[in-house]
């Protein structure tokens, strides 16, 4: 049995025996079963260079960004030496697109993949390191600090994209690189041109982070759009709205336009018309604006200044105008306070007998 067993083996297929390809099919089985094993120690193994610099917390996160590249990449490693247990028959030929050879055709593939596995991992590395200096950045005073990591981030892995896809058609397609560049120099011109919408988000993009008109965190208003600034990308802003609906501007529209940093703000104006029905006497009216200023103090706590008077009798409304200066609250609170203002005012309307018209607003 033992003997027959051997035989099967030796059996020859393509100028290898059987042995071989067996081998070959378990080092592959091996491999996905334990490349996660393998990659964790690996892993471990490279976050040491990043422990000093750490909490003994963030393993979890670099495993979670590292492993899967690390795993391709440890993949693509055993799989080519699995291969060279096989030899390849000389008189097999095999041309792809009748120009490059089988097996020169899936030498480059693989040379290509393991480039591409390295630049992802290089990228999660950055990824891991931006994320390291923002946790630092979190007790820093300003967050333009947030704003560069960003920015400086997206850079980076642009640039070694870039170079990753040189060094593949240049060292391992061998294509003439000075002639893509130069072919690349015409084509981004003509890019340019037609993506000028584009270059000046780009443009504006640095304007900001040079003048910072805003940062990361900041609560701004941009024409219609309000919310909270998210990232400050290459091509547009996103903000969160108060909804918790994702609004992206485009970089251009936001230095172009009027934008309201309400973060750095002082203080809160805030201006109100109330439209009244002339059938009430002057000694009421009297009263109802003393009244009305009575409770504004009592009603808004922090109210620095105010100005109510009886503005003007327009289209045989009394209009009633009401201003006054809080100091910087957030918005949901400063809702609150004027919801509670109205109410008070509606009520002391009601008891004077005073009738609120349609213009009232």
């Amino acid at each position: 049995m033992l003997l027959a067993t051997t035989s099967i083996l030796d059996y020859t297929f393509l100028h290898n025996p059987l042995r071989s390809y067996l081998h070959l099919a378990l080092i592959i089985l091996g491999t996905m079963l334990f490349v996660k094993y393998i990659s964790r120690i690996l892993g471990k193994l490279v976050y040491r260079l990043f422990k000093k610099w750490t909490a003994d917390n963030e393993l979890l996160h670099f495993e979670e960004l590292l492993i899967r590249p690390i795993s391709i990449f440890i993949g693509l490693i055993i799989i080519y030496f699995a291969f060279q247990l096989l030899r390849y028959p000389q008189e097999v030929t095999i041309m792809i697109f009748n120009q490059i050879e089988l097996r020169d055709f899936l030498h480059k593939i693989w040379y290509t993949l393991l480039v591409l596995s390295i630049t992802w991992m290089s990228m999660r590395v950055i990824d891991f390191i931006v994320y390291l200096l923002l946790q630092k950045a979190l007790f820093t005073k300003t967050k333009t600090d947030d704003q560069v990591l960003f920015f400086a981030k997206d850079i980076f892995k642009v640039a070694i994209g870039i170079l990753s896809v040189l060094f593949i058609l240049g060292a391992i397609y061998k294509l003439d690189i000075r002639g893509l560049l130069g072919a690349a120099g015409i084509a981004t011109l003509a890019i340019a041109l037609a993506a000028k919408e584009t270059l000046e988000n780009l443009i504006s993009s640095i304007i900001i982070l040079i003048e910072r008109p805003y940062s990361v965190g900041d609560i701004v208003k941009a024409g219609e759009a309000e919310g909270q600034v998210e990232k400050i990308g290459f091509r547009s802003t996103i903000l969160r709205s108060p909804d918790k609906t994702l609004v992206t501007i485009p970089n251009k529209k936001m230095v172009e336009s009027l934008t309201e940093n309400q973060t750095d703000r002082i203080n809160r104006n805030v201006k109100q018309h109330i439209y009244i029905k002339p059938n009430l006497k002057s000694s009421i009216i009297k009263e109802i604006l003393r009244e009305l200023e009575t409770t504004l103090c009592i009603t808004i706590d922090g109210v620095i200044d105010y100005s109510i008077y009886l503005q003007d009798i327009d289209k045989g409304n009394l209009h009633i105008y009401i201003e006054y200066l809080l100091p910087s609250i957030d918005s949901k609170l400063l809702q609150q306070s004027r919801q509670s203002y109205n109410l008070k005012i509606i009520e002391m309307l009601e008891k004077y007998g005073a009738e609120l018209s349609s213009a009232s607003i």
